[in-house]
């Protein structure tokens, strides 16, 4: 028997090497992936241990729509898992409520961001773009269920002539994830006032090679700036998942990124 199997893994190794099989044999991981992850999820929605709401992190407390909604990533955002490498930074920010008096999050996706800052700086005017028409009914769900909803402002495509088009004050916070797109739109020589304003961006030099180091380049000299690179899933901090198989503890917070990504997290230097 053992030296069947011995067969059997060379033959699939070598299989492997050819980059048509490779690909194949990925998606099926990929979907085998998607199935573990909705049976996980059915079975702790039977267990009542899959609540509607964010447990743990800077958003704890933030109401989600009912799961006919889809959300991205929800299993992470509910557990505090989801780009939890920026908890520290907004635990620091929102020590203070007055610390913005305008969010602007270009890429809102869900709201996530949108609804979860706006609970954390609650008199600061809220501007979110999305242009991805098939994702603003939730947000606007999850903004109306945390009674946010009043504040928010929403848009479709952000561009570089809608950014001219603000009036940004310097207690501005500028959060953006446009999957590449931060190349046109965070250009100081076309965009003025953001030398003025304080930044996070996820960057993405798996679309677009070197634009982390390029954004540093363009905000080196009017803005202090920290990297805060990927650092894995917080399996510590979430106890449910010591009861999962390996393979589903990676369904449920493996990333599915496809290379790893930093954040810059960039504050205006004094004047």
């Amino acid at each position: 028997m053992a030296s069947l199997r011995h067969l059997l893994d060379q033959i699939l190794i070598r299989l492997l090497q050819h980059p048509f099989l490779d690909r194949v044999a990925g998606y099926l991981a990929w979907q085998r992936r998607r199935k573990t992850r909705r049976q996980v999820e059915a079975q702790l929605i039977a267990d009542g241990r899959y609540p509607d709401s964010v447990l743990t992190g800077p958003f704890a407390g933030m109401a989600l729509p009912d799961k006919s909604h889809f959300i991205d990533a929800r299993f992470e955002k509910t557990f505090g898992a989801y780009e939890h490498e920026l908890f520290p930074l907004i635990q620091s920010l929102s020590g203070n409520p007055s610390t913005f008096d305008q969010l602007i999050n270009i890429g809102a996706a869900d709201g996530f961001y949108t609804v979860g800052l706006a609970r954390l700086f609650p008199e600061a005017k809220v501007l979110a773009y999305e242009p991805n028409q098939v994702k603003t009914p939730v947000l606007l769900e999850t903004a109306k269920l945390n009674h946010v909803d009043t504040r928010i402002a929403l848009s479709g495509l952000c561009t570089p002539d809608v950014l001219n088009q603000l009036s940004p004050t310097p207690k501005t916070l500028l959060i953006v994830d446009v999957d590449g797109y931060e190349k046109p739109l965070l250009d100081p020589t076309q965009v003025p006032w953001l030398k003025s304003v304080s930044l996070l961006i996820e960057t993405h030099d798996c679309f677009v090679l070197g634009i982390t180091e390029l954004l540093k380049q363009r905000f080196h000299s009017t803005h202090q700036i920290e990297e805060i690179p990927m650092s894995g899933p917080p399996y510590a901090s979430i106890p449910l998942l010591k009861s999962l198989t390996m393979h589903q503890v990676d369904s449920m917070v493996g990333s599915e990124r496809p290379n790893l990504q930093s954040w810059l997290w960039m504050t205006p230097l004094p004047s």
